[in-house]
């Protein structure tokens, strides 16, 4: 699955974004709100592709698991 990855300027993961997949809100029977990442000073936001089974554990590990990708 591609999420979007927001990074400070070491490197380190500070947040992810999975793409919306376009579900209705019950409570307004219409589509529900959705935000995009955007970058501060120093930090940089990137579109990687994850497996899936990395999205289920926690989100340190998810992290910690971005942060190695992103090095390579």
């Amino acid at each position: 699955m591609k999420i979007t990855v927001i990074t400070d300027g070491k490197g380190a993961v500070l947040g992810t974004q999975r793409p919306s997949e376009g579900h209705t809100g019950a409570a307004t029977h219409g589509p529900t709100p959705s935000a995009t990442i955007v970058a501060g000073p120093g930090q940089h936001v990137t579109e990687i592709d994850v497996p899936n089974e990395a999205l289920k554990g926690s989100v340190e590990d998810l992290h910690r698991a971005i942060a190695r990708q992103l090095k390579k």
